[in-house]
Formats: C-alpha cells, structure tokens, sequence
C-alpha cells in the first residue's frame, strides 16, 4: 500500500502531521509512506522515521515561484504517477495542494479543510471534508481525515522525533543536561510577550539555580530579542544565537528539564521530544494548537470575555493580547509543573 500525504503549509503544520504518519505504519507495516511539503518545513521532519520519502514544493510568494518550482511539481507529479499510489490526502486547505493531489495519479483521493471547500472540488474527490479548525486539534483535523479511510485507531498517538535522529553536539558541547529552555519569539508578533516580563521569568529561574538557555531560529529580529532579555535579566544564560537546526533544537529539548515559550513550531517540538513545557497562549486557538500529548501547562491572558468578543456578539479568542498574561501566572505554572522544584 502506497500512501501520500500533502500539507503546503508552516513548519508547526509539518510536526503535527506526524502523529498521523506514525499511526498508519503501525497499523499498516508494510505500507509505503510518501510525504510532500513545502521547502523549509523538511528538517522537523526528519525525527519523524515513519516517512520512506519526502518530497518538496516552494512556498507561495513571487520570489519562490519561478519556472524551476513549477518544473520541480511535476518532476515530483511524475514520480508520483509511476508509483501508482492508492491514497493520497491533501490537507493543504488550498487549490494548490488539491490540484496536486488530483494530478499525483492516486486510486482514492481526500481532502479536509478548516472552513468550507468551494466547487468543484467536493465532486473531484472520493472524499471531501470541512471541519472548522476550533472544533478539535489540528491534529484530529489531520487523523480523522485518514481515519475515515485507513481504519485507524480512535486515539492519535502523540507527535514524533525519534531520539536516534537528535543531535546532542551542543548538549554535550556546554554540559547543558537538566537545563531550562526559554524560546520568546515568533514571527507571528501578536503572540509576543514583552521582554521585560520575559527578563523576570528569566530571573527567577536563574535564582531558583536553573541553568538556561535562551533559544531562536535564525532570524535578526529574533536574535536580537534573546539580547534584549540577556541584558535586561542580567543572569548568566547561554544563547543558541539560531545556529541550531531541528535536529540539534530535538536534542536540546530531550536534555531539558523545562521547556518555556510562546506557540511556535519550538513549542511542537518540545511537545514531541517530551520535554515538560509551559506554553503561553494569547491568540492563538489552545483548542486548535495546544501542545499535544505531553506534560504541559497552558498560560492564557487575564481578560473578560467581553474584550475578545466580535460585534456580532461571538467569542473570538484570536482577539486576546499576548501582553495581558502575567508574570506572576507563567512563574506559578512553571512550578507547578515541575512540582515546585523550580
């Protein structure tokens, strides 16, 4: 049995698909699993063993999309179609990830989305289902789709990176066994949380005898924020400074004893290494995009609900403020979790 999955989508998308691959190969041993997601999203992936092939599509955006993706599409179409896939399950929620799964040759084919599937697609595939992103966890959206088709368990088991594929190098390189994991930012800035706050948490931690570390992916703006609570905390910490890639970020996770950030792909990771987390969560959907099957503890904004509440009178949790979550809160539940050994 041949089995491709697509998701055109952010790196965190990628890990949560992961405990969907994980349940069709022990359900299916001898299936054949075929991935495809876009450049950039690859390398949280590769803890995940139950992939036999990967495959890359460029992001969207003028810059990425030139004649060499397109060509690249159908190079991967046309291996695909030679493979003579059963399935394939697009959950990409777009015309683009459709259109490929349509194309790629697969005897039966699916899609789900967060919101309604406009025609024609409903009548293109076998099966075509909408399910609102703020009904379940992403990772249902992802499970039961395949579920519906593979006879799956009930229980989606829980996200993957497999301790053989880590990279401890940095681990072992600074003695960084037990550490505490603080990763601030995003690219998304809404779910930012002010540095001083941060420099606070960072503090206390210090005080308690943690060793930290501050952690970024490898953007300016990011980098120049873990300076920003360096500074401001004035505790010793080692920075990662972005240099580590998913594999030594999986590695550091599985040697801390606390990981502590806001909702990111980080966040996934550390749920999938098993790394006990505290994560904060201002607009994000905790339903949709909580951290999945591990020990953690979720930090929301101290707000009344009429402050996140539409016009037309309906909650909108996406309306919270990152900055209205306090301090006092993400250190109780830093304690709590560890059991008030912090």
């Amino acid at each position: 049995m041949k089995v491709l999955f697509i998701k055109l989508k952010n790196i965190g998308d990628a890990m949560l698909l992961t405990p969907t691959i994980t349940a069709v190969k022990q359900r299916y041993p001898e299936a054949e699993t075929w991935v495809w997601v876009r450049s950039g999203t690859e390398g949280i992936l590769h803890g995940c063993q139950e992939i036999d092939h990967l495959l890359l599509s460029s992001p969207p955006g003028a810059k990425h999309r030139g004649l060499g993706s397109v060509f690249k599409d159908i190079s991967n179409l046309a291996t695909l179609r030679q493979e003579k896939l059963d399935f394939v399950f697009d959950l990409s929620e777009s015309s683009r990830g459709r259109s490929l799964a349509l194309a790629s040759g697969a005897r039966f084919r699916a899609c789900a989305s967060t919101d309604l599937i406009p025609a024609p697609w409903p009548a293109l595939f076998d099966l075509c289902r909408p399910r609102h992103m703020c009904a379940s966890h992403r990772v249902l959206h992802d499970y039961n789709l395949a579920r519906e088709v593979l006879d799956l368990p009930e229980q989606a088991p829980p996200l993957q990176f497999a301790r053989e594929r880590a990279n401890f190098k940095f681990v072992d390189q600074h003695g960084l066994g037990g550490c505490v994991v603080i990763h601030p930012a995003t690219r998304w800035k809404r779910k930012m949380w002010p540095v001083d706050r941060w420099a606070v948490i960072c503090r206390r931690l210090a005080e308690s005898g943690c060793r930290l570390v501050l952690s970024a992916g490898p953007v300016p703006e990011e980098l120049a924020m873990c300076r920003e609570i360096q500074q401001a905390a004035g505790v010793p910490m080692l920075l990662t400074d972005g240099c580590l890639d998913w594999s030594g970020m999986a590695g550091l996770m599985m040697a801390a004893r606390q990981f502590v950030g806001v909702d990111t792909a980080a966040m996934h990771l550390a749920a999938a290494c098993q790394t006990p987390l505290v994560a904060l969560f201002g607009p994000s959907v905790e339903i949709a995009w909580r951290p999945w099957q591990c020990r953690h503890e979720l930090v929301l904004p101290q707000m009344e609900e009429k402050e996140f509440t539409r016009p037309d009178g309906r909650l909108d949790v996406r309306l919270r403020k990152t900055d209205r979550i306090e301090v006092s809160d993400v250190w109780d539940a830093c304690q709590r979790l560890l059991g008030g050994h912090v």
